[in-house]
């Protein structure tokens, strides 16, 4: 439940989403590895030498999502994000 709704959280922000997603959690760590979401556009920037671009582009979005992202791990697993 936690990787469907982040998947759908990414695709509403950016438009796109992972091909394919799982949530790993361990104690209480969780991971939620996502792949296969690069699109056009970044590999072309990375091809022509701009991956810092690219990756500055993910971090954005990371950080105007985030608070989203926590609420989808505390709404799932009933209890608060700790960062």
């Amino acid at each position: 439940m936690i990787s469907t709704a982040a998947v759908q959280l990414l695709h509403e922000y950016t438009g796109r989403g992972a091909t394919k997603a799982k949530t790993l959690i361990n104690d209480d760590a969780g991971h939620d590895p996502a792949g296969g979401h690069a699109h056009e556009g970044g590999r072309k920037l990375v091809d022509n030498g701009r991956s810092d671009r690219v990756l500055e582009l993910r971090h954005d979005n990371q950080l105007t999502m985030r608070e989203d992202l926590f609420a989808i791990v505390e709404r799932q697993l009933d209890r608060p994000y700790r960062t």
